[in-house]
């Protein structure tokens, strides 16, 4: 018999994984699915846990919340944050916050790797020299990705599922 903590492990990877196929398909994460998935965690942590694992899943579902100016800046999507807190539901704190590092740092390496592939390595760092000039001048942060910075973007989705996956193995930092 699976215990509480295999359960909830795997629906978080099937619900991810269904969200991040989305995403690749559509550019879109469902919200349905998101909201589905909060309230699994809620059941699946109150069943197992009781009041002091439902106080840790409100922690880890709002930690993730830390992102919302990289959203206003269009550095990452509303969809990506809110598949974070679906994370974070499942996972608790302090695990959330592992995860959302995680996933950054399988995010840069994703994104490295595409730049190789796709041959914009030194357009893109020409990219970021120019943002960082200009949020200088300013005196403001401004958006970061342009309507025309196409081969700038990725599904980030990707690398939270990479981050989750991370997580779950057991990787500490």
């Amino acid at each position: 018999m699976c215990d509480a903590h295999t359960v909830r492990s795997a629906v978080l990877i099937v619900l991810v994984i269904w969200c991040t196929v989305s995403d690749l398909r559509t550019g879109r994460i469902p919200n349905k699915v998101l909201a589905a998935g909060i309230v699994a965690a809620f059941f699946l942590t109150a069943a197992a846990g009781g009041a002091a694992a439902l106080k840790g899943m409100l922690a880890g579902s709002c930690f993730p919340m830390i992102l919302f100016p990289l959203f206003c800046l269009r550095m990452i999507g509303a969809g990506d944050i809110k598949l974070l807190c679906m994370a974070g539901a499942f996972l608790g704190w302090p695990a959330s916050a592992r995860c959302v590092v995680l996933s950054f740092f399988a995010g840069a390496v994703i994104s490295l790797v595409l730049m190789y592939l796709r041959g914009n390595f030194f357009s893109r760092m020409f990219r970021l020299k120019v943002y960082v000039k200009e949020c200088l001048q300013s005196g403001r942060m401004q958006p970061y990705l342009r309507d025309e910075d196409r081969d700038g973007r990725f599904c980030f989705s990707a690398a939270i599922l990479a981050g989750i996956l991370i997580c779950l193995a057991g990787i500490r930092f």
